[in-house]
């Protein structure tokens, strides 16, 4: 049976490798659970160094698509959901400043992704999000418990739209969207602004209501981006990934790269980190809401907490 394998005739014999078994694995060749021959007897058919072959497989373990078993041999696999989203979260934890561009993100996925949910929403979706909701009344005073109930808020939402790309997406990303929602929940005196959004969007799904829906989650994300404008962040003594990092200038994606940043503030070179002020202008306090979920930017002090 002749070798599936050809002979690496390019200068970057690394980045050939890792193409050719790509190929290997997308045309199906290579399936999940298939081992590849010994580092010998590879390096032999692919006509490369043993050294360059072990850097190739080390990059496709990077990549999720195979795996070193030591003793045992390389095996093929398929990267999992939790490959995008811990790549995200790593990527987001370096470059903090990019939390704002996340939020912008999510704001434009997830406005039409609940304009989904509002037509699509089944009983069971409905009471999967009613359950997060239960949850995120219980928890609002604990910023962990909170994230994770808002966090199974969203999830519940994009299963409601009966999408699957946007279902596996948002799981992929459930790590990197915790640390978002957690960087929130730690803002002093904003919980209630979160609980009545969230009861706002649930109550406009469950209604059919698409407008009412969208305006509900847009809002959401206004105030989140306006609390980044404005410098909120936890205070000292509580901590979130996202703002743990140090300032590391990320590579240039785009017009809109900025400059090393915490928390979306510049930091002078060899500064120490200041605790952020969140002056209130600029802030119109607002109270808004259903029954008793009432949702205000507060002033305390000339410095404001939103959500």
């Amino acid at each position: 049976m002749a070798s599936p394998y050809q002979a690496v005739r390019h200068n970057t014999l690394t980045e050939d490798i890792v193409v050719q078994l790509e190929k290997l694995v997308i045309s199906q060749q290579l399936q999940a659970g298939d081992p590849l021959p010994g580092e010998r007897e590879l390096a032999r058919d692919l006509q490369v160094s043993r050294p360059a072959l072990r850097e190739a497989i080390r990059m496709l373990a990077q990549k999720g698509l195979v795996r070193v078993r030591r003793g045992r041999g390389t095996f093929v696999t398929l990267p999992g959901l939790s490959f995008l989203g811990d790549s995200l979260q790593l990527y987001l934890t370096l470059y903090p400043h990019l939390l704002r561009d996340f939020v912008e993100a999510r704001l434009v996925i997830e406005t039409e992704m609940v304009a989904l949910a509002a037509r699509r929403a089944s009983d069971e979706n409905l009471a999967a999000m009613k359950k997060a909701l239960d949850d995120l009344d219980a928890w609002a005073l604990d910023p962990d418990l909170n994230a994770d109930a808002d966090l199974a808020f969203h999830i519940a939402l994009a299963g409601a739209t009966g999408n699957q790309v946007i279902q596996l997406l948002l799981t992929s990303l459930r790590g990197a969207l915790r640390e978002n929602i957690r960087y929130f929940a730690l803002i002093p005196s904003i919980i209630s602004e979160c609980v009545g959004l969230h009861h706002e969007i649930y109550d406009a799904v469950a209604a059919r209501n698409v407008e009412a829906a969208q305006r509900a989650m847009r809002e959401h994300f206004r105030i989140d981006l306006a609390a980044l404008e404005a410098g909120a962040a936890p205070p000292n003594g509580q901590t979130s990934q996202l703002a743990l990092s140090p300032a590391i200038v990320a590579p240039d994606v785009g017009s809109h790269a900025q400059a090393p940043s915490i928390n979306g503030r510049s930091v002078e070179k060899g500064g120490d980190r200041q605790k952020p002020s969140t002056p209130c202008s600029g802030i119109s306090p607002r109270v808004q809401g259903r029954g008793s979920h009432t949702r205000s930017l507060k002033n305390e002090g000339g410095f404001c907490h939103v959500w």
